[in-house]
């Protein structure tokens, strides 16, 4: 009785095949998720640095 554990090796069994799509879908998030974080910063550095001192020449 001791012995008895869930077993869930027919769970890896079954996405072992899937592993590099898994992979995939993991670096194209992170891209995604790059590029998401990086329009805001590029907005708040041109408010702060070109509307705030209406240096329109740095533009």
């Amino acid at each position: 009785m001791a012995d008895e554990k869930p077993h869930r090796s027919w769970l890896r069994e079954f996405l072992r095949p899937m592993r590099k799509t898994f992979i995939e879908m993991l670096v194209m998030s992170v891209f995604v998720n790059l590029i998401a974080l990086v329009v805001p910063v590029f907005t708040m550095q041109v408010y702060d640095r070109v509307i705030f001192s209406n240096g329109i020449s740095t533009l």
